[in-house]
């Protein structure tokens, strides 16, 4: 399994999508996708890298694919560099260096790359010769291009890919016809594949026929957006000299980056997050700055711990709307997942600075970073100016309790886990420590009757450590002598 020239639905369908090149890469090496920071993402000592190599070369791919899908193909290269210096007879990791060389137009580099990979990896080799043929005619090796295309065709013939590539060299070289029919039965095995579209564009421009020209082009900017700023890349002659020819005729951008900003939304809310993923990529490839595409794609990002490409984006997106509260804090949420502490507090006060709806919510949400660090005192404050916004509907009482808890005021930790229970907020933790501020007090027969009441609770939302956790408090407190 490999890169982006796969018989797969949804591969052949994008062509070179980069979000599903991710995936697919992602899983030959068995590592998870996006998650290229924190932890997972921290360089492993060599004595580790030596005993567990595939754990690093995961962790080395992974990180190549996101600089892949960000358009920093000279980064993805030197990841994939660094991989196949620790796993050095992996066809595989060959075969995404050389994708990365070629989309970087460092097609030499390429070459070598793909010729490589065709040595190392004979189950794959249908994907490395379609790659190879790309590599060729971009060096204007047409005879060499063909000659691996055809013999991919051979091997397998229901990848559209080797036929539009093919299709491509053919034009080049004058054979038009056969272009078209290459083309014609890519579309047959795939209609939706936006570089069939472009190819044939540039077919019939070449034949004069305008209208159909400039029909298949606007098709294949709506089925992929970044061929309308597609400047990188051995596609990149044919959509930019077709943008030239067409840019008076092309539908407008905004249309089409509002429609896929909206397919990206229904993606997300469906959990089809590479899909997501894809649209809002291309809504921003198309329109750069398109504010919702930034902050949506972020906000996916985020559902797949993705946490600092979805920093990136925030950041971009608060260029663009520096006065937008919530984009601070849903980037402050990011920095915390990170533990970049002093970035999240700092995120948090401009959006309680800026905010105008949520602010009870926002101080909560700082006073948890404070939490976090150790800082009571702060918390106390932030939790209590949620309380004063918010008396009737704030989740703050629980925290603030546990916090005095921390300080050993029990009647006023008690006081709040009581109010939070009566706002039916956070019940079996508000019921497990108001219990614990009972004991504290000399009310063991209430701090039992609470506790009882939070293992009920834990039972109830199927929470077996929790349960047995008060369970064998109670038991402890049951014992205790004259507290029966």
């Amino acid at each position: 399994m490999c890169l982006l020239v796969l018989e797969n639905s949804q591969v052949t369908k994008f062509g070179l999508d980069k979000n599903i090149m991710l995936l697919a890469v992602t899983l030959a090496v068995g590592t998870t996708a996006l998650s290229f920071e924190g932890s997972f993402a921290a360089a492993l000592d060599p004595a580790t890298v030596e005993e567990f190599p595939e754990s690093e070369v995961s962790r080395l791919t992974a990180t190549g694919l996101g600089k892949f899908s960000h358009g920093d193909f000279e980064g993805a290269a030197n990841e994939f560099s660094k991989a196949i210096s620790v796993s050095p007879k992996k066809g595989e990791l060959f075969l995404q260096r050389g994708l990365a060389r070629l989309e970087g137009e460092d097609y030499k580099n390429a070459l070598v790359d793909l010729n490589t990979a065709y040595e190392l990896d004979k189950a794959d080799r249908v994907h490395v010769l379609i790659c190879r043929g790309r590599a060729f005619a971009a060096l204007g090796k047409s005879n060499d291009a063909l000659a691996d295309l055809d013999k991919a065709i051979e091997m397998e013939p229901k990848i559209p890919l080797s036929y539009i590539n093919r299709a491509d060299v053919y034009l080049s070289e004058g054979r038009d016809e056969h272009a078209l029919a290459d083309l014609e039965h890519a579309l047959k095995l795939d209609p939706e594949q936006a570089k069939a579209y472009l190819v044939r564009a540039r077919y019939y421009k070449k034949k004069k026929e305008n209208a159909l020209a400039l029909k298949d082009f606007n098709t294949a900017v709506k089925l992929d957006s970044s061929l309308i700023d597609h400047t990188v890349g051995p596609d990149s002659r044919t959509s930019r000299e077709l943008r030239e020819h067409f840019s008076k005729s092309m539908k407008i951008k905004s249309d089409m980056t509002a429609e896929m900003v909206e397919r990206g939304m229904a993606m997300e809310r469906a959990g089809e997050y590479l899909g997501a993923i894809k649209e809002f990529t291309n809504a921003i490839t198309g329109s750069p700055d398109s504010l919702e595409a930034f902050r949506w794609r972020a906000n996916v990002y985020m559902h797949m711990s993705a946490y600092s490409h979805a920093i990136e984006d925030l950041t971009k997106a608060i260029e663009i709307s520096p006065d937008d509260a919530s984009l601070y804090a849903l980037r402050a949420k990011a920095y915390l997942e990170i533990g970049k502490v002093d970035h999240s507090i700092l995120d948090y006060t401009k959006a309680i600075a800026l905010g105008k709806d949520s602010l009870s919510g926002l101080h909560e949400a700082r006073g948890l970073v404070y939490s976090r660090i150790g800082d009571s005192d702060k918390a106390i404050e932030d939790f209590s100016k949620s309380i004063q916004l918010e008396p009737q509907h704030s989740t703050a009482y629980a925290d603030r309790g546990l916090e005095y808890l921390l300080k050993n005021r029990y009647q006023d930790a008690l006081s709040d886990f009581t109010a939070s229970i009566d706002r039916g907020h956070d019940l079996a933790v508000s019921y497990k420590y108001g219990g614990q501020c009972r004991h504290a007090l000399g009310d063991v027969k209430g701090a039992i009757a609470d506790l009882e009441k939070a293992g009920q609770l834990y039972k109830e939302h199927n929470d077996l450590f929790g349960s047995r956790q008060v369970e064998r408090l109670v038991a402890t407190w049951k014992k205790e002598p004259g507290k029966k």
